[in-house]
């Protein structure tokens, strides 16, 4: 193959790398977060695992909805893991379609909440208002 065809088929698939970028953060920008805000619900998920890796870091997380537990992760960037690890903190769910969660890192559950109803809230609780994090507190 000669470098014209290399650099022809390099294009395309960088191309093609790009939209699936740009295709994920609009599907989670336009489709996954109005549907989050609509139907969302909420529930207790508590921090097990801390990684640390070369740009970042992730923290990983179980909460239960009925009798279930479910496992999630997600980045947390400069996070620090004492500030996240063995913790609770709310967990936004679509109970009709379970994958579609996120934990909400900036709400903390004091220690007055033993446990979440086994469908979860339907809406924030009050008590997340008044235990919201500042991102400031976080660095």
């Amino acid at each position: 193959m000669d470098n014209n065809k290399i650099n022809k088929i390099s294009k395309y698939i960088l191309i093609g790398f790009g939209l699936l970028v740009v295709g994920s953060f609009m599907r989670d920008i336009f489709i996954y977060g109005p549907r989050l805000r609509e139907k969302g619900r909420y529930t207790i998920g508590y921090t097990y695992k801390y990684s640390q890796y070369k740009g970042g870091s992730r923290i990983y997380y179980k909460y239960k909805v009925g009798n279930k537990l479910y496992y999630s992760n997600t980045a947390v960037g400069g996070i620090k893991k004492n500030r996240l690890l063995e913790k609770r903190f709310l967990v936004r769910y679509v109970y009709d379609d379970i994958d579609l969660e996120e934990i909400l890192l900036v709400y903390p559950v004091p220690d007055s909440i033993k446990d979440a109803p086994p469908e979860g809230w339907k809406k924030k609780p009050e008590w997340a208002v008044e235990t919201a994090i500042s991102n400031s507190d976080w660095w």
